[in-house]
């Protein structure tokens, strides 16, 4: 059994490109896993309120994204990354200064385009340098997964600790971390992908990709995927503040499940995703995510929530890498900026719908002392799951896309 880091040579620029995603996440997930705490706790708003501003700022994530792949076309990967940075760093500054719930609409919306701009540029980039082979580019992908988680688990460790300040505090900690995230980003990264300029895009790529009827019918999946993979994030700090009276203390239930996700992403990645389907490593994915979700339902203790989210940890493990490596197989090389352009968008529409419905369904039936809800999100992955395995039956094939299932 071998943990740590996956087997690849590590280039200089995918080096850098990982450095990136660790500080990103550092920066966003200093907010991300006390955001709904904060906004029920501190600006008492229910689920339903936190649940748009949540779902908005998931789907601005598309405007970004489209963004991201204009202005990289116009003025470099480079340029447009910094520029994304920034707009986060405006976004938590504005987080920091916001009392009311319009307000943390807006600046939810500002961040949502931040983020749109900058991930898929880093993920076109990261595809383009491992485009080898299927196995290298799922190699890189894990590594990028443990990089955010990294990151993830630094944060969680500092939100812990800035726990007992104010959380305008932690809002404006995270605006320093994407200004830092935008100086090394104007130093280090590179306007070239595989050492030539990276693929240029623009309007006709766009247009080309809604004639790739596979990727379209890859879309519609991911739709649901993301729907489910987006509950975490609103639930679990919910819960957590109802059930222990600290919701703030699920930064340290992210960073254990983060350190998780660092030591065993690379036993999955070879024992499991390069050995099976991408299709299986999905669906198999997708039912431990519902199954870790429909356990926060009968939490009541740290050590619970823990295991709950361990749970889910291991269902991203399985479905993330897996989805990213996916794109590129399904994407044309020459246009791979503008296909991962798109799959933001795609995560951004999925996650929105799932923080709406999410919200409305716990403002209905409450976080405690009603199953209605974990039972809904449970049985909803397991017909996600189901939908998933008629689609692998689909003439849907990228370049290495292996084995039946």
């Amino acid at each position: 059994m071998k943990f740590g880091l996956p087997k690849i040579k590590l280039k200089k620029d995918l080096t850098v490109l990982l450095i990136a995603v660790f500080i990103l996440h550092i920066g966003s997930f200093l907010v991300t896993p006390v955001l709904p705490v904060i906004l029920n706790v501190d600006k008492d708003l229910n689920a339903s309120q936190i649940g748009v501003i949540i779902g908005v700022g998931s789907l601005s994530v598309q405007v970004g994204s489209l963004m991201g792949g204009l202005l990289s076309d116009k003025i470099g990967i480079k340029i447009t990354l910094v520029i994304g940075a920034i707009i986060q760093a405006f976004a938590m500054f504005g987080y920091g200064i916001s009392d009311t719930y319009s307000a943390f609409i807006l600046f939810s919306i500002i961040s949502g385009i931040g983020g749109g701009v900058y991930g898929p540029t880093i993920k076109a980039s990261i595809a383009s340098i491992a485009a080898d082979s299927t196995d290298t580019r799922t190699t890189a992908f894990s590594l990028r997964g443990i990089s955010a988680h990294a990151g993830v688990a630094l944060a969680g460790i500092i939100t812990v600790l800035l726990a007992k300040r104010i959380s305008n505090f932690i809002f404006f900690s995270a605006a320093i971390v994407f200004i830092v995230l935008a100086i090394i980003t104007a130093i280090f990264i590179s306007n070239k992908c595989r050492d030539k300029i990276c693929p240029k895009i623009n309007m006709n790529s766009y247009k080309s990709i809604f004639k790739n009827k596979q990727f379209l019918i890859f879309s519609g999946l991911a739709i649901l995927v993301w729907i489910i993979y987006a509950q975490l994030t609103l639930l679990l700090p919910l819960r957590a503040s109802a059930v222990l009276n600290n919701g703030k203390v699920v930064g340290l239930i992210w960073t254990i499940t983060s350190i998780i996700f660092v030591i065993a992403q690379t036993y999955i990645a070879n024992r499991f995703l390069k050995k099976v389907n991408l299709f299986k490593s999905i669906y198999i994915g997708v039912l431990i995510m519902g199954l870790g979700i429909f356990f926060i339902g009968f939490s009541h203790s740290f050590f619970i929530l823990t295991l709950s989210a361990t749970i889910f940890t291991i269902g991203e493990m399985l479905v993330t890498p897996t989805m990213d490596s996916l794109t590129g197989e399904l994407a044309s090389e020459e246009i791979i900026g503008a296909y991962f352009s798109i799959s933001n968008l795609i995560f951004g529409l999925g996650s929105a719908i799932g923080n709406f419905i999410c919200g409305k369904i716990i403002n209905t039936y409450g976080i405690v002392n009603n199953l209605i809800p974990w039972l809904i999100f449970a049985i909803f992955a397991v017909i996600v799951s189901i939908v998933i395995i008629f689609i692998s039956r689909l003439p849907l094939n990228g370049k290495n896309i292996k084995k039946e299932l």
